[in-house]
């Protein structure tokens, strides 16, 4: 424990990571012992100086606070809602509360709850300054240490990327959200509609993704031909999940993050742009690869939905929307190639050494990535409702995921037997991954490449259980 402790001191980016996740707990506690939570209801005129707390207690506001009306936004030409607005004074000063546009004075959080056809509105109060405040700082903790765990010499990730001869994908996901007024000129300027009716683009991506597994496949017997074929497949079926993503985005006049559907075709383009750098020297795990990423592609066919049934719900107009699915469908989408990686070194042996070190170049961007999707949600959450955690179906299995991947950047590194073909670049990095990490020391099991490939085999149940299964539990997630 002594040694853990020194080895944590020498790295500071280590260190300061894992010093948020308590910096987290500590708000978190917090918020347990001190937080005040309740809801007002506001009838128009009418001043009220209290609110009725979660224990049926009634406490002060810190001011007066009137409605002066209430309204409901409703989408262009229909009469499905787009917003709940409260105009309301506070100690006098006008103000409003909206659907993620929560009003927040002198540390308290007042977010649009509810309404009655009497013009009412009932909104949510959330005092908690202290354990809002310590949860943020471990956010922000979070953030910065785990780029810095990422981009540092001690964690050799870098270097890693280089010896498979990748590019590093560091930008953020979630700057999309910037786009929609781009996408929305695009929908006005041109008859996009026609095409995108006309053109059965998720049955030929899933057609494209099997028949360049199948290519892959057959290059295993030396022909160089199904293997230029394979690549060129996938670079076509790419260029069909963007073209069907983008047009999705033009015609929803959103970006298409919102239900299973849409989130599975960004799961696909991301795995088909992680196919395509990850997978070009291994053929074997190119075919797997296409295989599960035509499957995922199939799911999104059998489930399409027009871009025009259904407009955003009030609580998706936001853009959170972007930045929290993307972040967590890119970790997802990493997840899904230490998967196919796992699959890989199961079905051919001889391949271990190098899956393994595929699938840790793409666990630790992925847990990271997840751990920022779980906070944006977190704030996401504290904007519409005023509370972070509510313990909802799909955050605690996202939680839990998130920890079942954390194990494997835990455990001590590969032992290989003497006879297999250990390189020295291998051996150099696995070295490296042992002195950088200080915890490796820690959990035996992942001690062989065949345990560690097997239990990234089995972790996917959990992201499959946090994304499908989630439509069949009662959470404030399950918009599919």
């Amino acid at each position: 424990m002594k040694m853990r402790g020194e080895m944590l001191w020498r790295n500071p980016a280590s260190l300061m990571l894992h010093v948020s996740f308590l910096v987290v707990l500590a708000g978190a506690i917090c918020t347990w012992l001190l937080q005040q939570r309740g809801v007002v209801r506001l009838s128009p005129g009418e001043k009220v100086v209290e609110f009725r707390s979660a224990k049926g207690e009634l406490l002060p506001l810190p001011a007066v606070m009137e409605l002066d009306s209430f309204r409901v936004e409703y989408y262009h030409g229909g009469i499905a809602p787009r917003d709940y607005i409260s105009y309301l004074k506070l100690g006098g000063r006008p103000c409003q509360v909206s659907m993620n546009n929560a009003l927040e004075t002198e540390g308290y959080i007042f977010c649009q709850s509810g309404y009655d056809y009497d013009g009412s509105s009932i909104l949510s109060v959330n005092h908690d300054p202290l354990g809002i405040t310590l949860v943020y700082t471990g956010f922000l903790m979070f953030a910065v240490s785990g780029l810095w765990v990422l981009l540092s010499r001690r964690c050799k990730w870098r270097s890693l990327l280089r010896r498979l001869s990748l590019l590093p994908l560091l930008a953020i996901p979630g700057t999309m959200s910037a786009a929609n007024t781009a996408m929305a000129e695009l929908n006005e300027k041109a008859g996009w509609e026609q095409i995108y009716s006309s053109v059965p683009f998720t049955t030929l991506i899933f057609i494209l993704l099997f028949s360049g597994a199948a290519m892959s496949f057959l290059a295993l017997s030396g022909s160089g031909m199904p293997r230029k074929l394979s690549g060129f497949i996938l670079v076509s079926a790419m260029a069909l999940s963007a073209s069907c993503f983008i047009l999705h985005w033009a015609l929803s006049g959103h970006i298409p993050l919102s239900d299973t559907y849409e989130t599975l075709l960004f799961a696909v383009l991301a795995l088909e742009l992680l196919i395509l750098l990850a997978c070009r020297k291994d053929i074997i795990l190119r075919g797997i690869a296409m295989t599960f990423a035509g499957a995922l592609a199939l799911v999104a066919h059998l489930i399409e939905e027009s871009p025009f049934e259904a407009p955003l719900a009030p609580v998706l107009n936001s853009p959170w929307l972007s930045i929290h699915v993307s972040l967590v469908m890119t970790a997802y989408a990493l997840f899904g190639l230490t998967f196919v990686a796992a699959a890989t070194a199961i079905i051919s042996p001889n391949t271990e050494k190098r899956m393994h070190v595929i699938s840790l170049a793409a666990l630790y961007p992925a847990e990271w990535l997840l751990g920022l999707g779980i906070i944006t949600g977190a704030v996401w959450a504290n904007t519409s409702w005023g509370r972070y955690w509510s313990w909802d179906p799909k955050e605690t299995l996202a939680l839990l995921t998130f920890i079942i991947y954390a194990l494997p950047l835990h455990g001590k590194p590969p032992r290989h037997s003497h006879n297999s073909h250990h390189n020295s670049t291998s051996h150099h990095f696995h070295r490296s991954l042992h002195n950088s990490h200080p915890l490796h020391s820690r959990y035996s099991f992942f001690r062989t490449t065949r345990r560690y490939h097997i239990y990234m085999l089995l972790a996917i149940l959990s992201v499959a259980a946090t994304y499908f299964g989630i439509n069949y539990l009662p959470s404030l997630h399950s918009y599919s």
